[in-house]
């Protein structure tokens, strides 16, 4: 049969698979038309970030408004630095992401521009060919800012950045990473265009931790100068100042939202989206929330649409903010110092995803007692009352969890007075009523038979303002002299001994006599020489320790935080595993005072005893049957000889029948 015949009743093979082939090019023809418009209605708009939490928090704005408008989005947030994010969004990585017009500038190399508007003009022009397009701006400017402690910045006169030689050497400078490398705008050009000599003492990741561990470098005094961001909520909160870039050196930075064009295309709803956010968000709108995610530790997903909702830029309600907050209760003086800064970084750590706030009152441990707060940060006089007259009695209730820092006693008098010691003080200023240095005024004074004889004088109300009271009555004589317990270098005495009208004097006369042996807590301590304006030789004072505190197991403390254990009202002391990670976040290998009552886990542990050598009568017979059984087994299986005798065998060999054995 030839290759061209066929069966009867078949069709032709041409035929068939010319058909065939129809059907099949067909079903590709529409598997790629329904494939194609897949991708394009599926695929969603990429949202990056740099790394710091105003851009974080940016990002998540923008992710709001594209998903109020049904846009699918896919955040990458963060996504890198300044480089890597500019790049990622060159190649298509991503779609979106907030920028700053200063950092636009310098990207392409161009000089910086202080005016906002035209720069924003400069980088439009300047990125359209590369298909980018920048939205319209938030609203705020959030420029690079030098920063220093207030209490440092005004011993050395220093209020613009031109003055950081005053510092009298090289200028220990904290940054990050991102701040090293900038070609223009960054480290290395500031320090030629300042004519400083200076190195970056610390360097950390452009991130929010890395920012943290700046803010509490600077204020631990382990760099001079910190480069930081003016919505930084740290400035406030830790009372620093930002010096005045009095050469313009940088440019302005406006954030606002810088997009691909081929995005703005795909997704004709986004720009509608973006146009609703163009000058909403204010300076100090930025920095409440930035303070909200890095201070008090709430999530910025929650505080950006929190932010949107309030602003009725998206139709959702706020989300109610379930996080518990954490209160921790401070004094006057402690507050605006390095330990709050230090405090409030252990305890974040101790307990993720909780809202730290601070309690300013005169009688800290008063706040824990009456669950007002859950913590407090006191010195260690705080534990101690003097209602029983002449030793000081314990406050039950609480106890030490961890040593943030110390506190010294500044007696300060009037220049040029006839004030030599405690001795002569008549009338003595002792900050607001109950307060830690009222607290410890009044044990010297009893501890030195000078109660009597000197009026100790409070301010109410407490504050800082309290103590600008006082300084004022005694430059105009009212006050002999004031008696503060703060940290040392603590910027209101600072400020107080900057003008050369007052000064330190020494508490020499506290190591005679048993004063030590009375108050135990109380230990010598002295002020050196440059801690303040004016101190030109060391001043011997006393100081105690400052602890964070909690309160106290009540009667016996084995299971006293279990469920159900406490009554209604109760107030529980921290588990043991939140009091040793406390104490390792705190990050000190300084023990707590032992005249302090501190938690039961933190104090030494006793080792266990050995066993008794000689054990009761029962066991020892015990001992003594087994012992006896071994040697008798081991007998058992070394003996040569059974000591059962065997059998003799009576089976007599074969006999040969026949004669020889051999055939």
């Amino acid at each position: 049969m030839s290759r061209s015949a066929t069966m009867p009743g078949a069709k032709p093979l041409r035929w068939v698979g010319s058909r065939l082939g129809r059907g099949l090019h067909f079903c590709l023809v529409v598997c790629a038309l329904v494939l194609s418009g897949c991708g394009e209605t599926e695929q969603p708009l990429r949202i990056g970030t740099k790394g710091f939490t105003e851009q974080i928090i940016l990002g998540q704005i923008i992710a709001a408004v594209a998903e109020a408008e049904n846009i699918p989005v896919v955040r990458s947030i963060p996504y890198g630095d300044t480089f890597e994010t500019i790049e990622a969004l060159k190649r298509g990585d991503i779609d979106i992401y907030p920028e700053y017009n200063g950092t636009g500038l310098v990207l392409l190399g161009q000089p910086p521009i202080s005016d906002g508007d035209l720069a924003s003009a400069r980088v439009e022009a300047l990125y359209a060919p590369l298909g980018l397009v920048w939205g319209r701006r938030f609203g705020f400017h959030n420029d690079y800012e030098l920063v220093m402690r207030a209490d440092r910045a005004a011993a050395l006169g220093i209020t613009k950045i031109s003055d950081l030689p005053n510092i009298g050497g090289p200028v220990r400078f904290g940054v990050d990473k991102e701040f090293t490398t900038r070609p223009v705008d960054g480290f290395a050009p500031l320090l030629r265009r300042y004519g400083l000599d200076g190195t970056p003492a610390l360097v950390v990741e452009s991130t929010a931790t890395g920012k943290a561990k700046l803010y509490e470098a600077l204020l631990e005094r382990e760099v001079d100068v910190v480069a930081g961001l003016s919505t930084d909520g740290h400035i406030a909160e830790f009372g620093l100042v930002a010096l005045e870039d009095d050469l313009a050196f940088f440019p302005t930075y406006e954030p606002a939202p810088l997009v691909r064009d081929d995005a703005r295309r795909r997704f004709p709803r986004l720009q509608p989206a973006l146009e609703r956010l163009a000058g909403k968000i204010s300076t100090k709108d930025m920095g409440a929330m930035s303070a909200a995610v890095d201070l008090d530790g709430q999530d910025p997903r929650a505080v950006a649409r929190r932010f949107l909702a309030e602003r009725n830029l998206i139709a959702v309600e706020p989300q109610p903010l379930v996080t518990e907050e954490l209160r921790i209760a401070a004094d006057d003086l402690d507050a605006p110092s390095g330990h709050t800064a230090r405090a409030r970084a252990a305890v974040r750590k101790t307990f993720p995803g909780r809202i730290v706030r601070f309690l300013t009152l005169p009688d800290p441990l008063q706040a824990v007692l009456t669950g007002k707060a859950r913590l407090a940060l006191v010195g260690g006089g705080a534990f101690y009352d003097l209602a029983g007259g002449v030793f000081p009695t314990p406050r039950d209730g609480t106890e030490a969890l961890g040593v943030v820092g110390y506190d010294m006693a500044h007696l300060i008098v009037r220049s040029g007075s006839d004030i030599r010691s405690l001795a002569n003080v008549k009338a003595l200023g002792i900050g607001a009523a109950g307060s830690n240095s009222e607290r410890t005024a009044r044990m010297v004074l009893t501890s030195l038979g000078l109660i009597d004889q000197v009026e100790l004088i409070a301010v109410g109300g407490g504050g800082e303002a309290a103590i600008d009271v006082q300084a004022a009555r005694l430059r105009g004589g009212e006050l002999d002299a004031l008696f503060l317990m703060a940290a040392k270098g603590h910027p209101k005495i600072t400020e107080l001994l900057a003008g050369g009208r007052l000064h330190l004097l020494p508490l020499g006369e506290w190591q005679d006599g048993n004063n030590l042996i009375r108050f135990p807590f109380l230990r010598v301590s002295r002020i050196p020489v440059g801690a303040y304006p004016g101190v030109r030789e060391p001043v011997d004072t006393i100081g105690a320790q400052v602890v964070l505190a909690g309160p106290a197991p009540k009667g016996d403390p084995i299971g006293t935080a279990g469920p159900g254990s406490a009554a209604v009202g109760e107030i529980l002391p921290l588990a043991d595993k939140s009091i040793l990670s406390l104490k390792e976040n705190l990050a000190t290998e300084e023990l707590l005072d032992p005249a302090l009552p501190s938690a039961v886990i933190l104090r030494p542990q006793p080792k266990q005893a050995p066993a008794e050598i000689n054990p009761s009568a029962t066991q020892s017979l015990v001992n003594l049957i087994v012992i006896c059984a071994m040697i008798y087994l081991a007998y058992l299986y070394f003996c040569r000889e059974p000591i059962w005798p065997r059998r003799r065998d009576t089976t007599l060999p074969p006999t040969d029948i026949g004669g020889s054995s051999e055939r």
